[in-house]
């Protein structure tokens, strides 16, 4: 039902009065005479019809009384690709669009109908005044909180759509109303958590991290730390990859790659809290996560996948090693394995030659290449002789001597350490 103030809005269009052409009116199908007569019905620059949109309003604000019906789902279907706009965003908006949402999300009881609105919702919100106004609208902040106790897992992939907006509200504006909208959101965490621990729907995982992604940016780093456990994010991070990536591949596509660019960087500035590696002694989750970490390298041991590489590839590489860094701090080894994959790496990509990259790529493999080197460096002052040799075991004999020569050539090498590799070496024959 709409207010007075609705109805006024509304009260010229009578319900009969839908034009009988579509709302997503293609210019390039009409002469310049028939553009001209539309253009009093037409909204800002484009040439949608305010007539259909306000009957698309009437007809929503009456869908308690009246039923959902297939015709206002094609509308409102319609309705929501047109707000992409920023015109129609602001009709909306100004033709009281969210007292209508309002009203129409407290009393819905159709799934689909709660999806769509929300999905409406997260598109006008790319327009800053309209974002700032329903994060002051305490009513309907607390309406959209409620959706995400939801079964439904479209509604809550548009909520997740719509709090990427806020982030990036809260990233230009630290003092965002919705800072605190979130943080008096007392299921935030929990709900978060449950989907990465057992949702199946892998676009709402994604969406998920996309998440995570843009909080874990925020510049106020104590931000993640107030609206999410920690403790739980870790292995509930653990189960979404494994639902993504439920086993090891031989290839990875560019989708894959850059949902694993994305995990990882959560990932790894979650570890960097220092309380999270003090506070964690389960040894379980760290043995899965290293799991994970193997099962991300595991296809770089190939040339095919290695080159050419590209950026999100190599980002994904040295993510890889930021993460095995933190798990050092835990004192639990890492598996050799992965070690021997690194030092794979680093020889193919030394060895290839420097045509196969373009000069732009080339600075990003110099830069990895000289990354990869200086961790391993790093490790022969932490390792000892056995576990040395337990890594190069594991290598093609070629591939160890091509390292122990790149690794030679390194400046300002300790001589302990390089004598450290060589007897390493010289107990594998």
């Amino acid at each position: 039902m709409t207010s007075a103030k609705e109805e006024e809005s509304l009260e010229n269009v009578s319900n009969t009065s839908l034009v009988d052409y579509s709302a997503m009116l293609d210019s390039g199908q009409f002469d310049n005479k028939e553009l001209g007569t539309m253009k009093g019905d037409s909204i800002g620059d484009t040439v949608y019809s305010a007539k259909w949109i306000l009957n698309t309003l009437i007809s929503l604000s009456k869908v308690q009384d009246v039923g959902w019906t297939e015709e206002l789902e094609n509308d409102l279907c319609i309705l929501w690709d047109m707000t992409a706009e920023k015109d129609i965003a602001m009709y909306l908006y100004e033709n009281d669009y969210l007292n209508i949402v309002q009203i129409s999300l407290e009393t819905s009881t159709v799934p689909r109908l709660t999806e769509i609105l929300l999905g409406i919702i997260g598109n006008i919100c790319c327009q800053t005044c309209i974002l700032e106004s329903i994060g002051n609208n305490k009513p309907l902040v607390k309406i959209i909180w409620s959706n995400l106790l939801s079964d439904d897992t479209e509604s809550l992939h548009q909520i997740f759509r719509l709090l990427q907006a806020v982030i990036w509200d809260i990233r230009r504006n630290p003092n965002s109303q919705w800072v605190d909208n979130i943080k008096e959101c007392e299921f935030f965490n929990d709900v978060v958590i449950f989907v990465l621990n057992s949702s199946t729907n892998n676009d709402l995982l994604i969406t998920t991290l996309d998440l995570l992604l843009s909080i874990s940016k925020l510049t106020n780093t104590n931000f993640i730390l107030e609206i999410l456990n920690m403790e739980k994010l870790i292995p509930a991070l653990l189960e979404c990859f494994i639902q993504l990536v439920p086993q090891q591949k031989s290839h990875f596509t560019d989708s894959e790659i850059r949902m694993i660019e994305k995990w990882l960087t959560i990932m790894s500035t979650i570890m960097k809290f220092k309380q999270t590696i003090e506070n964690s002694d389960n040894n379980e989750n760290i043995m899965i996560l290293m799991d994970i970490i193997l099962r991300i390298l595991q296809p770089y041991k190939h040339k095919s996948n290695l080159i050419p590489l590209d950026e999100n590839s190599a980002l994904c590489i040295q993510e890889c090693i930021e993460i095995i860094l933190y798990i050092q701090k835990t004192e639990i080894c890492i598996i050799p394995e992965i070690n021997s994959i690194i030092i794979n790496i680093i020889c193919k990509l030394k060895s290839t030659d420097h045509d196969d990259f373009t000069s732009h790529l080339d600075d990003i493999v110099i830069e990895l290449i000289d990354y990869l080197e200086r961790y391993w460096v790093e490790m022969l002052g932490l390792y000892t002789i056995d576990q040395i040799k337990d890594i190069l075991c594991i290598c093609d004999k070629n591939i160890v001597n091509n390292f122990i020569e790149f690794i030679k050539q390194r400046p300002n090498i300790s001589q302990l350490k390089l004598d450290k590799l060589s007897e390493a070496y010289s107990c594998l024959s």
